[in-house]
């Protein structure tokens, strides 16, 4: 019975310190963040079909940025599927500086928000503001 109660304490000791260690090699970062980080914005290509028929909106993704800074992944999250192809397109090829905690590169993941407009005929692609809630709400 000790001998259980030991190898419990153990486990319950140990196993916490492994999963802080496994997501100590990369973190979250907000988009405003990671933005002031970004080294090389490819801009995307408004895609003719969406300006003849009149598409416009947000196309939000999900990105992992590499300790050197390259994007390694690119996810849609949401938008328009016209529009899309050419957010992840460009998004793959943005470079940011290296994210440091306590000194040390690491892996980042993050949102990239970005506005397709549509004004005189012609689009434009923006980076979406940043939306932020007043603390007291959810």
């Amino acid at each position: 019975m000790p001998q259980r109660i030991l190898v419990g304490v153990m486990f319950c000791a140990l196993l916490p310190a492994a999963f802080a260690q496994a997501r100590s090699n990369a973190i979250r970062v907000r988009e405003d963040v990671m933005r002031a980080q970004r080294e090389k914005r490819v801009d995307p290509v408004y895609p003719q079909a969406a300006v003849k028929a009149g598409i416009h909106g947000l196309v939000e993704l999900q990105v992992r940025i590499s300790q050197t800074g390259e994007v390694q992944r690119v996810e849609l999250v949401s938008g328009d599927p016209v529009l899309t192809p050419s957010a992840i397109d460009a998004v793959k090829r943005w470079h940011y500086k290296p994210y440091l905690l306590n000194s040390t590169p690491i892996i980042v993941y993050t949102k990239v928000t970005l506005n397709y407009k549509l004004s005189a005929e012609e689009g434009v692609v923006l980076d979406a503001p940043v939306r932020t809630t007043p603390a007291n709400q959810n």
